[in-house]
């Protein structure tokens, strides 16, 4: 008897065809359809009937990759037809500062769900993803991995599940994702609105950037405060008080909920 699936692999939670047909024909026939183990163990997955011509045909939703077989009443048996299922991965940044410096961390699930299934944080780094953190799925799918070393600036990020024999590779990208260094800062502006400023801009309340004493002008600084962000750019010379490394505009402030002299966290 004959056995072949409508895709070799096949969405998690979507649905896959099965078909084939017995000789000699028969109508009526009950074919049961299993899903095989690397060690031979047999899971039921469903059944169907034979028409006049012998054939039979079932839609089946996989859980998992798996290697199926039918069985035919009377003992005939198909030969294996592999169906991968590929997995659906969700994952989100949730990284922030914590003792010691800032940290880049990204959290999700696996689906299908099983325990100990590894899965990387990677940067991509001159064309070449490079794992930059590990971990192992609970049983419910979910991982957290933490990247607490990154240099300052922006990282194009992904998460990659390798691939098992639950479920075939696959990647979710996050984009790009700032680690942050601290820095003390203050702002300006009140009583110097209608100003040149070094980069040539005219200064007023709704003037959106960032001083420094030496980056250059219109370079892009990401900016997080007390859970808020911004991405501005250097449009001034400043501030000239020791200890302090960045101004922001009075715009750039409100934005970020700062009304006082205190750290930062920027990308430069």
């Amino acid at each position: 008897m004959t056995l072949a699936a409508s895709r070799r692999s096949v969405r998690y939670g979507r649905a896959v065809s099965v078909r084939g047909r017995i000789v000699p024909a028969a109508a009526g026939v009950r074919v049961k359809l299993f899903s095989e183990s690397r060690t031979g163990r047999r899971r039921y997955a469903g059944a169907a009937r034979t028409d006049e011509r012998g054939r039979y045909r079932r839609a089946l939703r996989l859980t998992r990759s798996a290697r199926l077989r039918a069985v035919a009443d009377g003992g005939a048996e198909s030969r294996r037809v592999a169906v991968g299922v590929r997995p659906l991965l969700r994952a989100r940044i949730v990284g922030g500062p914590k003792p010691g410096g800032w940290s880049i961390s990204a959290a999700g699930r696996l689906l299908p769900a099983a325990g100990g299934q590894r899965v990387h944080l990677q940067r991509r780094d001159e064309g070449v993803w490079r794992t930059v953190a590990s971990s192992r799925t609970a049983r419910s799918g979910r991982f957290s991995l933490d990247w607490s070393d990154a240099d300052t600036g922006l990282h194009e990020l992904r998460v990659r599940f390798s691939g098992s024999g639950v479920a075939l590779a696959s990647s979710r990208s996050l984009g790009e994702v700032p680690a942050l260094r601290a820095a003390t800062a203050s702002y300006y502006g009140p009583g110097l609105y209608g100003n040149m400023t070094a980069c040539g801009q005219t200064l007023t309340a709704e003037t959106r950037g960032v001083a420094h004493p030496s980056l250059p002008c219109g370079t892009p600084v990401t900016l997080w405060y007390r859970g808020r962000s911004a991405t501005v750019e250097v449009i001034d010379r400043g501030p000239y008080v020791p200890g302090r490394s960045w101004d922001l505009t009075a715009a750039t402030a409100r934005d970020l909920g700062f009304s006082a002299v205190d750290t930062i966290w920027v990308s430069h």
